[in-house]
């Protein structure tokens, strides 16, 4: 019996929460599943995350920039057509035309997936996006949302019926997350005896609001011995930078770019912060609660849901500084409190997030949709 096929679709491939979690998914299924990866923007980073013998090819040859829509929407309903897979796989804004183009002249068995939204898209509901949305939905046989949040969205904004609408929570390997961290996992970093590290693993974009948290630590570490950790790569790095310039946090910053793997370091930090002004279902919590770390987040997306009760009095407004950072000197301040939050938080992503049931509940939706079995 042949293996399933499945095609992806991303505007781009580059590392971030969505392609993290397909990476995972091809590890997981193994040799029992083929994969094709197409990026919009030709960035096929999160590729590093795969190993060699991954079942993967990747495409370059979708016609996602023809010129024209009637005629870019022609052609990539006739490439749909064409294709030898069991089931199309679309993710985020950046594949809406695919979603019409699938609805008009494709009519291949696709499954779209709704990770979040870019900065001030969630003012903006009125504009000509929301109703392209509409119009491209049911090129869709499920629209898959990882936030209750979206899938109110989903529902009420985008008008999509319920039977449309599956919500599937994020999952992580729980135990990958609760072995001891490398000491020398992070370049550059080094722990140093009696220090607090407060860390953070997100793409350095606006959205992630990561000068706020700089502030914040800083109103912290001048009464401490305080060091800040921000692992990723984006377009904010100066920004991050100046303001750590502004607030005299230049030698309690550490930014190493991206690193792969955070398995091996988050479990070096004392603390988890996470400081966005947008956020749906954001994994790198999840790791973190499954590293038995305290964690202090903004009330965003699902990030209040995601902690357990304990934890929640630190979920702090939207751009609060100044409560993002009350936060974080509570934490600081009791170490007892500290452990006794990362206990509880690593109890109840094993409950809740794991691995093993992300991927049953994945494995039976494009099962049902494309009446095949995976893995």
């Amino acid at each position: 019996m042949a293996r399933p096929r499945l095609l992806h679709v991303f505007s781009t491939f580059n590392v971030g929460g969505p392609q993290i979690r397909v990476t995972r998914m091809i590890d997981y299924w193994g040799p029992d599943v083929e994969h094709q990866i197409c990026a919009h923007d030709g960035n096929y980073g999160a590729r590093a995350l795969l190993p060699a013998e991954a079942p993967v090819s990747y495409v370059h040859d979708m016609p996602l920039k023809e010129p024209g829509m009637w005629s870019r929407l022609r052609r990539l309903g006739a490439y749909l057509r064409a294709q030898r897979v069991d089931l199309v796989c679309t993710y985020n804004w950046g594949a809406m035309d695919v979603l019409l183009a699938n609805r008009l002249f494709g009519r291949r068995l696709l499954v779209h997936h709704e990770e979040g939204f870019v900065l001030g898209e969630t003012s903006r509901r009125e504009t000509l996006r929301r109703y392209y949305r509409r119009l491209a939905y049911p090129g869709a046989s499920r629209i898959v949302v990882v936030s209750r949040n979206l899938e109110t969205i989903a529902r009420e904004a985008w008008k999509q019926p319920s039977r449309r609408v599956a919500y599937l929570p994020n999952g992580i390997d729980v135990d990958l997350f609760s072995k001891p961290p490398h000491a020398d996992a992070i370049p550059g970093f080094t722990r140093r005896p009696g220090e607090i590290v407060i860390g953070t693993v997100a793409r350095l974009s606006e959205v992630k609001n990561l000068p706020l948290l700089v502030r914040a630590v800083a109103r912290v570490a001048a009464d401490h011995d305080i060091r800040l950790v921000i692992v990723g790569e984006g377009d904010q790095t100066r920004a991050i930078m100046h303001a750590a310039g502004q607030c005299g946090m230049e030698n309690r910053l550490v930014l190493p770019g991206f690193v792969p793997r955070p398995q091996d370091y988050v479990g070096l930090f004392d603390i988890f912060a996470l400081s966005s002004f947008s956020e749906q279902f954001p994994i790198s919590l999840i790791e973190a609660m499954a590293a038995g770390l305290p964690c202090v987040a903004t009330d965003v997306g699902d990030c209040r849901e995601m902690l357990p009760e304990a934890s929640r009095r630190f979920v702090t407004g939207s751009n609060d500084e100044e409560g993002l950072s009350l936060s974080l000197r509570s934490l600081v301040e009791n170490p007892s409190l500290r452990s006794e939050l990362g206990r509880a938080n690593q109890e109840d992503v094993r409950a809740r997030f794991s691995m093993e049931t992300m991927m049953r509940r994945y494995e039976q939706l494009y099962s049902s949709v494309a009446g095949i079995s995976i893995p």
